[in-house]
């Protein structure tokens, strides 16, 4: 199949773009670097079946200019970092709002579109006070812009789905991990700080409960799909582990990694750590609890995540740990 995969040079996308490969897919690669870099998918830049178009989605021309002639439309790229979603909203809103309404118009050109995939995300939940979150929970409360342009991308595939009569997917990720994963989140950042700073910090006591879900399984996810008989909708799923870590346990698991010491602090929200340098803020009104339910996805796809906490973590960490040394140019573009 011809496949065009926006953000394939991001941390997702590059590696399902591993996978279009080996499964012998044509795929044209859009990117703009903003948050994917070419160390991605350095290795796959001779393959022939890759067609790497450096290009924002915003741009109306562009997005016009590519090749209608696909069987599937991936569409990774997006506005991911909570932080920037605060100090900036509107970039956050035009970036996945518009850029999917830029894709979804280019994919009513393409005649033979058999699937359109998009990426939304646990975000769209918002605050829960506990108890697994559902593909059918209503009504969504986003908590944060991210959250709300996350779920307008969902609102528009329902509508192009009808215009379009083929599959639309909605991929609700919870907090996906693993090597090139982006460095903003707080897994990675204790990783960053317990190898360059000898210690991590916890805000307050660490109680916050995650859905940590690693990226191979992600991957297989959308492995499955190529071969998926789904009704012509707007179907949406959880993509998650339904496996509760607190902030507190994956410190202990970086520290035990690490040797690092694990410090608490009490920062408010949107201030920095004192105790670190380079320090990220304290999101204001970060969420208590996020984990999600992904009993439809193994009832209708037989999706099952089957990869170790403990056990991707580690392979994440000795990535991280060993570019430092074999790539340094890497480790800055990483981590400052």
């Amino acid at each position: 199949m011809k496949i065009l995969l926006t953000g394939g040079a991001g941390f997702i996308g590059s590696h399902v773009l591993d996978m279009y490969v080996r499964h012998h897919h044509k795929v044209v690669v859009v990117d703009n670097f903003r948050s994917g870099r070419i160390e991605n998918i350095n290795h796959l830049l001779k393959n022939r079946n890759v067609e790497f178009v450096f290009g924002d989605i915003l741009d109306e021309t562009f997005v016009a200019s590519l090749p209608t002639n696909v069987d599937i439309i991936n569409h990774q790229a997006a506005q991911l970092e909570i932080t920037r979603c605060i100090q900036y909203p509107q970039e956050d809103l035009t970036s996945n709002i518009l850029g999917t309404t830029n894709i979804l118009e280019f994919a009513k050109r393409c005649k033979n579109l058999k699937l359109v995939v998009y990426a939304s995300s646990a975000g769209v939940y918002g605050r829960s006070k506990g108890g697994f979150q559902r593909e059918s929970d209503a009504p969504l409360q986003p908590h944060w812009v991210y959250g709300v342009s996350k779920y307008a991308t969902e609102l528009l595939g329902n509508i192009y789905s009808h215009y379009l009569n083929i599959p639309f997917i909605g991929l609700r990720y919870s907090i996906i991990y693993g090597v090139r994963e982006w460095f903003g989140r707080v897994l990675t950042l204790f990783i960053k700080h317990s190898i360059h700073d000898k210690k991590i910090v916890v805000f307050g006591d660490g109680h916050e409960v995650r859905d940590y879900c690693h990226v191979k399984d992600v991957v297989r996810f959308h492995e499955l799909l190529l071969s998926s008989k789904l009704a012509p909708a707007n179907h949406i799923y959880n993509v998650s582990s339904m496996t509760k870590t607190t902030i507190k346990e994956l410190a202990a698991l970086i520290r035990d990694l690490s040797g690092c010491r694990v410090l608490h602090e009490d920062v408010k929200e949107g201030e920095p750590s004192k105790l670190l340098r380079n320090s990220r803020i304290r999101l204001p009104g970060n969420l208590e609890y996020l984990c999600q339910d992904n009993t439809k996805a193994k009832k209708e796809l037989g999706w099952q995540p089957t990869v170790d906490f403990k056990t991707g973590i580690e392979e994440e960490f000795k990535w991280y740990r060993d570019s430092r040394s074999t790539d340094p140019a890497l480790w800055q573009k990483l981590f400052y």
